[in-house]
């Protein structure tokens, strides 16, 4: 609220965003606190129920499903290890965009690996370099291909983790992302992996696999409460219908 990229506090009283929830879900209660005050809201009606997709993406059956059906409709995807980049939208397109993708699509070493782009479906973002794999149907989700992720700011990174992929954070633009944004966490102390403006840093991390699992799989469970029983899916529908017999 008030930063450059956010609503005005003016047009948020005058609309009176957020004031008509019955409830709002969230995947951890660790941030329980954070949402009430993004949203300003009470804390009770905040209600930990991760997104019905959780429960595909940790379903070993329909992620082998998906990887075979992307590797049979595009082949190349098959025969090297793949890195996908998953930039987070932003409202406006950064100075150094470019040149920071150009620097990466250049660290990459093709002979082991491909480099495929995946954006936000509002993002226009195009490298130029014919080894980038860019240009594909959105209907294919090509974290399902992944065998490292590179991101940013965007909460791919969760996904990511509930596949256990090795996830590095491309921060080119960070000092103007955090004055114009800002996260509730400190990507640099908070998330368990490299963050840097280095492109060249990452290529070097994914060779060596430089990468704590153990680490990273912590912070996705403080993150992602998966249900003991049940699904995410069953857990939203219970909701909704405890809502309508309270009424």
């Amino acid at each position: 609220m008030g930063s450059k990229e956010g609503r005005k506090f003016s047009t948020a009283s005058l609309l009176n965003m957020h004031r008509g929830y019955t409830s709002v879900l969230i995947s951890s209660k660790s941030f329980i606190s954070d949402y009430a005050r993004g949203f300003d809201i009470d804390p009770s009606i905040i209600y930990e129920v991760p997104l019905p997709r959780t429960d595909l993406l940790i379903n070993s059956s329909y992620r082998a499903q998906q990887r075979e059906r992307i590797i049979r409709e595009f082949p190349e995807l098959g025969r090297k290890l793949n890195i996908v980049y998953c930039p987070t939208f932003r409202k406006k397109t950064p100075a150094n965009q470019t040149q920071a993708a150009a620097s990466l699509a250049d660290a990459i070493d093709y002979d082991k690996y491909n480099l495929i782009v995946k954006c936000h479906p509002l993002d226009d973002l195009r490298i130029n370099n014919p080894h980038v794999f860019q240009h594909y149907p959105s209907q294919y989700d090509m974290l399902f291909v992944a065998d490292y992720v590179i991101s940013d700011y965007s909460t791919v990174i969760y996904e990511a983790g509930l596949l256990d992929l090795p996830v590095f954070l491309y921060a080119y633009d960070w000092p103007d992302y955090s004055k114009k944004r800002s996260l509730y966490i400190d990507p640099k102390r908070d998330i368990p992996t490299l963050f840097t403006d280095d492109a060249e840093a990452i290529a070097r991390a994914i060779e060596h696999d430089d990468f704590d699992h153990a680490a990273y799989q912590a912070f996705i469970r403080r993150n992602v409460a998966i249900p003991e029983h049940g699904s995410c899916t069953a857990r939203v529908v219970e909701h909704v219908f405890d809502l309508i017999a309270a009424r």
